[in-house]
């Protein structure tokens, strides 16, 4: 199993839309795919809700691929390494780890 985590500082840098053009690349080679959504907008999670209510207007809509999971990422380190170690077992070839913006650091004053 491979795992690849996107990161970036900044915020709009495009680390989604990476992440879901990765998993859509390796779907499209037959691979089963877990995202793990770990930014605070939540896209990844959104991502069946928006292609569900897509205006499909003379396309046929395709059924959402049985291989694609997108899950929330647990809250500890013990956790995503329990998570990884489940999904290997499940038969999964590809986790993409979508990340966040890092916290802007708070300013020291000196007196």
């Amino acid at each position: 199993m491979q795992v690849i985590t996107i990161v970036q500082t900044k915020g709009g840098s495009g680390k989604t839309t990476t992440a879901m053009l990765l998993a859509s690349a390796a779907l499209n080679l037959g691979r089963v795919v877990t995202l793990i959504d770990g930014d605070v907008n939540a896209q990844l999670g959104r991502w069946r809700d928006s292609f569900e209510l897509a205006a499909w207007e003379g396309a046929q809509k395709p059924n959402w691929p049985e291989s694609l999971s997108i899950l929330s990422p647990p809250e500890s380190v013990e956790g995503l390494l329990s998570l990884l170690d489940a999904e290997e077992a499940r038969g999964v070839d590809l986790v993409v780890i979508d990340t966040g913006r890092a916290p802007i650091p708070t300013p020291r004053t000196s007196v």
